[in-house]
């Protein structure tokens, strides 16, 4: 038996026939062509040798060519031909005794779309602008042999997938494309006018797109780099590569509708579409998926061992069934939003329809008038819940009807677009699987007792029926119908009625105005909510029937309260009454720049309004909920019951200045001084560190006559007047003059970027040897050292760890020199490192002056100066040294609380262990990232710095802010800082467990992969 020719060995023949020299090949995959990597090494030059299928069109081939040609003379990503020897674009071969056609190609640069796990949203711009610009380019074009049936073709999709039904093994698979097809026949009949056709490239999926490199540092970050592989072209309709290519694009995408409008409002501004291709886009993007699905069951039932029919296919069977969940009729409005067209009508009528009957409605509700009714709060931010979020919605629900019961005779009404915490069922996870879960509220609640009559509020027709008894759904919902006189019908859905009243209900029964649908449940029929009517008007029902949501995302809100207008007038209501009260940030935003001085600046490039927080977790005003890597201030957790409870509790009894005799202030500074060294034992009371850092300077100058004072280079410890003065960090800074003649700096103990590195075991006493020089410098200009001050663990200066003896071998030289060392430890105090509850014992040093911040009263306005005393004698030389609330009541009541839940909770040890399993993670899964130059830390304090170039360490700030701002949108809070501002700071709350390195580790390890991107060949 002949033996079957080696394809590498075919390439080879061909390119030394056709070509003139001997390549380096590697054959690609491929479903129907043969396809080679071809590689010149004497060039140094890489293309792409196709070998069609056998009995390819010889006419397609050249139809390919002339379509690939014009589009590269338009400027258009595409391969540009290689002419063989003779001057030809294509060459016949025979292989194996069967003819073939061959071409060669140039190589394109960049990752293939379906391998870039991450991507930048301003991609998504790029890649239909690319293919609004195809179809212009393409306009006009023709070829006969372009002319022809073929199954790929999403025009014929209906009949394909209806065809290759019974090779689809899974039934429940089988159904979801039944519907698809059914979906897609219903909407292209509705069309008004025939779809515009021409050729079309018909395969735009993931592996037919090409990605440039990454660089955070332009404006555009990601860009189209190539379209390959033209086999499928086809005369059909227009709209379906931009279908195609928004199909593979969403592909297990988080937020696929996003992606879709994106790419539709770039295609749209190079390619206007009409209405009737919007319409039917969602339906062809879906279709293709399907049409995938089927034809992959017919090529695997031809060819089970081809590997390569398989790619795409589990995440298509993943992402589908999430694209069925998003009616066509919104996605058709969201890309009507997108291109800057009107809505559909429906949505205008539903609100005329409101309007025009002001006043005319039957209450659905007995009752309810504006001076009967308590609006009830349930927003992310209502001041009728605190504590943990996951408590919810009892919390709530137990406020609301200790409210209501107060209240005699009221009823309370729920808000319109009202963002909320208290959907945390699975239910309310969003439909593409989005790390934003749906928040926002599309209804009204009318919150009344158990069996209150619900009534229609004015003739219509039973749409739809139902008992949803799932936990935290609606229950018993009924849906009726009205004319809306304009063309469309307006829905009103009621939810959360008992099931046993409204089983008399069929849809289509025709139901008079006033007459009762039903009656409010109890928390055994109605999803065990407290009894409350859920009213919701919808301007199309999408099909859903009694499935449609109650609840959405917040960035899509403005679309879905289109479709759900404010259904105040209903209840007899005015709309301000029920509408959502939560400002919106960009409002907040206006008002800050005016009345908010402008050097106070907002974090992130799209700044947050936190409106709560509980332990390690911000919750926005939206409901997104963020997990807090950053924020150390709340050193026991945000809002931590115990540290409230005790604030709440003395701040009702006495919260008075210092000048008097105080209990708890005594205790707290007894507690204190004992987690201290020995001789560490006399307190004063502060509201800032800055005010700390101050009284700490000016103990440090009484206690030596000195006033000269030696910092860190990169150093920040304040913003008073002094504090800047010593502080390189702002005053060599933007907006500093440059330090006072007693201040005198030496290197940051970093052992990165410094010039004394990690392999250098004497690095500790090199770093301390510069106390020499700055000795020298004071006696030079007559002065006398007052003392050393510095973070223990610079933070500012990059999240630095010191090298060992190097605090030791400071400590030893400044004393030598009469003056006094003081640990800032503001940043890393109450056992933030893991191993020790004070940094300085790392380093096994005594302080003369210790600083602590307001960590140590959870954010409540609370700082501590620790020292000797003998110092603080020598302060006491006459004048009073007063803070009128340094120490106060309240302060040290929390102060008190915030060290005892620091002990009796173990957080010490807890973050020794959280910060092993973090370091671990990322020495694991970050390190292996080019980007990242060095990782240090302990416990809960870690820095990561980023950097271009490992060999030259040149610091990637711009990639930096990148990455904060991308882990920001995913619901990750990190800093930036140190000299360049490159190294990502990692510091949460105490709280801050296993489980959520382990979430913040894959997060980062994710976006990290779309930096710098490598080459993918």
């Amino acid at each position: 038996m002949k033996p079957k020719p080696n394809p590498a060995e075919v390439a080879i023949s061909l390119v030394v026939e056709h070509f003139g020299f001997v390549p380096v090949v590697r054959q690609l995959d491929g479903e129907r062509d043969w396809n080679f990597l071809v590689e010149n090494q004497r060039l140094h030059q890489r293309c792409v040798l196709k070998l069609f299928a056998a009995g390819e069109n010889p006419g397609f081939v050249a139809a390919e060519i002339a379509a690939q040609q014009r589009l590269a003379a338009d400027g258009l990503p595409v391969p540009s031909g290689v002419p063989t020897l003779a001057g030809e674009w294509s060459f016949a071969c025979e292989v194996d005794g069967v003819g073939r056609i061959g071409r060669m190609v140039s190589f394109l640069p960049g990752t293939v779309l379906a391998k870039q796990k991450v991507v930048q949203p301003e991609f998504w711009d790029d890649f239909g602008s690319v293919i609004g610009k195809m179809c212009a380019s393409l306009n006009g074009f023709d070829h006969p042999a372009i002319h022809r049936e073929f199954d790929w073709d999403v025009g014929r999709g209906e009949g394909v997938v209806q065809q290759l039904l019974p090779l689809v093994a899974d039934a429940p698979l089988q159904g979801l494309l039944q519907a698809v097809g059914e979906q897609h026949a219903v909407a292209f009949a509705a069309l008004s006018l025939p779809l515009r056709q021409g050729v079309v490239h018909g395969d735009l999926n993931d592996w037919n797109v090409f990605l440039v490199p990454t660089d955070p540092s332009q404006s555009t970050q990601q860009q189209v780099a190539g379209i390959i592989d033209f086999g499928d072209m086809v005369w059909s309709d227009l709209i379906n590569d931009l279908a195609i290519a928004i199909a593979y694009a969403v592909l297990d995408r988080a937020d696929p509708l996003d992606v879709a409008c994106r790419m539709v409002a770039a295609c749209h501004g190079e390619w206007p579409m009409t209405d009737d291709e919007l319409q039917l886009l969602w339906h062809r993007v879906r279709l293709r998926l399907a049409v995938s699905v089927a034809m992959a069951a017919k090529q695997v039932a031809d060819d089970p061992a081809n590997v390569y029919l398989r790619i795409s296919q589990a995440a298509i069977r993943r992402t589908l069934p999430r694209l069925m969940l998003i009616p066509a009729g919104f996605a058709y409005a969201a890309f009507c939003r997108a291109c800057e067209r009107p809505l559909p009508d429906s949505v205008n009528h539903a609100k005329q329809w409101l309007e025009s009957r002001q006043g005319k409605f039957h209450s659905p509700v007995g009752g309810l008038t504006e001076g009967s009714v308590i609006r009830i709060d349930w927003s992310v931010g209502s001041s009728l819940f605190a504590g943990d979020p996951a408590l919810l919605p009892r919390l709530l629900e137990d406020a609301t009807e200790q409210l209501l019961e107060n209240t005699p005779g009221f009823l309370g009404v729920g808000g319109w677009g009202e963002p909320r915490l208290v959907y945390q069922s699975e239910q309310f996870g969003t439909e593409s699987g989005h790390h934003e879960p749906r928040t926002v509220h599309l209804g009204v609640d009318v919150f009344a007792p158990a069996g209150t009559e619900v009534i229609a509020p004015l003739d219509g027709t039973i749409h739809a029926v139902d008992n949803i008894a799932l936990p935290l759904d609606y229950g018993g919902v009924v849906v009726t119908r009205h004319d809306g006189g304009l063309g469309t019908p307006v829905f009103v859905l009621y939810g959360h009625l008992d099931p046993d009243s409204i089983r008399r209900l069929k849809p289509g029964q025709r139901i008079a105005g006033g007459e009762t649908l039903g009656r409010l449940g109890d928390r055994t029929c109605n999803g065990g909510w407290i009894p409350h009517l859920h009213l919701q008007v919808l301007a199309d029902d999408f099909g859903t029937a009694t499935g449609f949501p109650g609840v959405c995302q917040a960035s899509w809100q403005s679309l879905w309260l289109e479709f759900c207008p404010n259904p105040a007038a209903l209840l007899g209501l005015t709309p301000e009454f029920v509408a959502n009260r939560t400002t919106a940030t960009e409002v907040l935003l206006v008002q800050r720049k005016k009345v908010i001085g402008p050097s106070v600046r907002t974090s992130y490039t799209q700044p947050v309004q936190m409106v709560r927080g509980w332990m390690q977790y911000l919750f926005d005003e939206a409901g997104q909920k963020y997990l807090d890597g950053y924020n150390n201030v709340p050193h026991v957790g945000h809002c931590h019951p115990k540290v409230v409870e005790a604030t709440l509790r003395q701040m009702k009894l006495l919260n008075s200045n210092t000048r008097y005799v105080s209990r708890l202030q005594g205790e707290f500074a007894e507690r204190l001084a004992g987690t201290m060294p020995e001789g560490l034992d006399v307190c004063f009371f502060l509201n800032s560190a800055s005010e700390a850092n101050e009284l700490a300077l000016r103990l440090a100058r009484a206690a030596t006559g000195g006033r000269d004072m030696i910092v860190n280079e990169d150093a920040y410890h304040g913003h008073t007047t002094s504090l800047i003065d010593l502080s390189p960090y702002k005053h060599n800074g933007r907006g500093g003059e440059g330090p006072p003649d007693w201040v005198h700096t030496v290197p940051v103990p970093d052992t990165y970027r410094g010039p004394y590195r990690n392999d250098d075991t004497a690095a500790g006493q090199k770093f301390a040897s510069h106390i020499l020089t700055a000795l020298q410098s004071i006696a030079t200009r007559g002065g006398r050292l007052a003392g050393f001050i510095a973070e223990t663990c610079p933070s500012v200066g990059g999240q630095i760890i010191p090298p060992a003896a190097y605090l030791a071998s400071v400590y030893q030289l400044v004393r030598a020199a009469g003056g006094v060392c003081i640990a800032d430890e503001v940043q890393t105090g109450y056992g933030r490192m893991g191993d020790c509850f004070y940094a300085f014992e790392r380093s096994q040093v005594v302080p003369d002056i210790v600083v602590l911040g307001k960590p140590v009263g959870n954010g409540h306005p609370l700082a501590i100066v620790v020292t000797t005393g003998a110092i603080a004698d020598a302060f006491d030389n006459g004048m009073e040294y007063f803070s009128t609330f340094g120490g106060n009541h309240v302060s040290c009541a929390a102060g008190l609380a915030v060290l005892e839940v620091v002990q009796s909770e173990n957080l010490q040890q807890h973050a020794r262990v959280t910060g092993e399993h973090l370091g671990l993670l990322f020495h694991r899964q970050i390190a292996t990232h080019p980007m990242v130059g060095d990782i240090r830390g302990s416990g809960l304090f870690w820095g990561i710095e980023l950097v271009a170039d490992r060999t030259t360490r040149e610091p990637a700030t711009s990639a930096a802010g990148w990455v904060k701002n991308q882990l920001r949108h995913r619901g990750i809070l990190i800093g930036t800082d140190g000299p360049h501002d490159n190294v990502l700071k990692i510091r949460p709350p105490m709280p801050f467990d296993s489980s959520n390195a382990e979430h913040l580790t894959r997060e980062l390890s994710e976006v990290l992969m779309s930096v710098g991107l490598q080459r993918d060949a």
